[in-house]
């Protein structure tokens, strides 16, 4: 759990058990889901639309009165259907144009049902909580335990999703709430976070062949290094966007186009375009308080952490900061999924 439980006190535990999930405001784009009759044409094109990198998806068939297991099947992914397609253009030796002409045309992604991909995501299970009955502290043990990156918000009467909540919201909600507590003046190295060793591709590599270490890996981001292992940029799973948006660049991915020349092309872009997720990094000296303001000032998952001459050392993620914030109640997880095991078999 990122750290001595004694350095602790259960004030922090109290506290976010105090704020009901009914309290916090949903995802400012609202909550996007994909039809499980929709093909991978069709989902790829709604997530593209509303800029998110996943979304769950909802059982079409199932009757308005339907409890949540029975509504949704998992949450689709949008590196894995980006992926899917370039795979799908080379087998088909397609001519490679704009994203969103490429996958209108291939026959493959217009009859490929979204529930084909859907059995894996890099973001975690389809783990709902229920809106009335868990607390942000529940949000903050499961995502953190288990870093999940986001936790559907259900109402377990009418079965409907109330809410979509990503790690990120709830970092800030954390931050916003408590940061004049003291674990904040504690250095990441001190609680035991920042240690995770970092993956990295080259600045050589394929953007593509990049991609896939994502979803190979399990993970939204790798680090970049050069021919001298210093980190000198990252790819995450939001850089998917700018392929999908830029015909020219989608055109270069489904060829040998290098992470180089990626991050070239990434930075010279205005923030009016699209916002720029600069590298960000630390040191292990660095403090939480530190640290967790470098996550929410620059909007991104991640921050590095790097030795004196930039070589990394580790990545403190948003799971890291909420997993080192709480202690984990006595036998919390067995009567959580305890209770969600049951939930599903009603």
């Amino acid at each position: 759990w990122g750290g001595n439980p004694d350095r602790m006190s259960t004030t922090l535990n109290s506290n976010f058990n105090a704020i009901p999930l009914c309290s916090l405001p949903p995802p400012p784009h609202g909550i996007i889901v994909i039809s499980s009759e929709a093909s991978v044409t069709g989902a790829a094109l709604t997530l593209a639309a509303k800029r998110i990198l996943s979304a769950p998806v909802q059982v079409s068939s199932a009757p308005p009165d339907a409890r949540w297991p029975e509504k949704f099947l998992g949450m689709v992914d949008m590196v894995r259907l980006v992926h899917f397609v370039v795979s799908q253009t080379e087998k088909a030796n397609a001519s490679p144009e704009a994203f969103d002409k490429i996958i209108l045309e291939l026959d493959v992604c217009n009859k490929t049902p979204i529930t084909e991909l859907i059995q894996q995501s890099r973001f975690g299970p389809l783990l709902p909580l229920e809106s009335k009955q868990h607390t942000v502290l529940d949000a903050i043990l499961v995502m953190g335990k288990y870093n999940i990156h986001r936790i559907p918000i259900v109402d377990s009467i009418t079965g409907e999703m109330v809410n979509f909540l990503t790690q990120s919201a709830l970092v800030r909600t954390v931050w916003e709430t408590c940061s004049g507590e003291a674990i904040f003046q504690q250095s990441i190295s001190s609680l035991g976070i920042g240690c995770t060793p970092v993956k990295t591709v080259t600045t050589s590599d394929h953007i593509i062949s990049a991609f896939g270490v994502l979803l190979d890996e399990w993970i939204t981001a790798v680090g970049v290094t050069d021919v001298n292992g210093k980190l000198v940029g990252v790819l995450s799973a939001s850089d998917v966007f700018h392929l999908i948006l830029h015909a020219p660049l989608f055109l270069k991915a489904c060829q040998q186009f290098p992470v180089q020349e990626f991050l070239a092309w990434k930075n010279d872009q205005e923030p009016e375009d699209i916002p720029v997720k600069s590298l960000i990094t630390c040191s292990s000296d660095d403090t939480l308080g530190h640290v967790v303001s470098l996550l929410c000032n620059h909007k991104v998952h991640r921050v590095f952490v790097v030795d004196e001459n930039n070589h990394p050392k580790g990545v403190v993620s948003l799971g890291d900061v909420l997993s080192a914030l709480v202690v984990e109640p006595p036998d919390y997880f067995g009567n959580f999924f305890a209770l969600n095991s049951k939930e599903f078999r009603s």
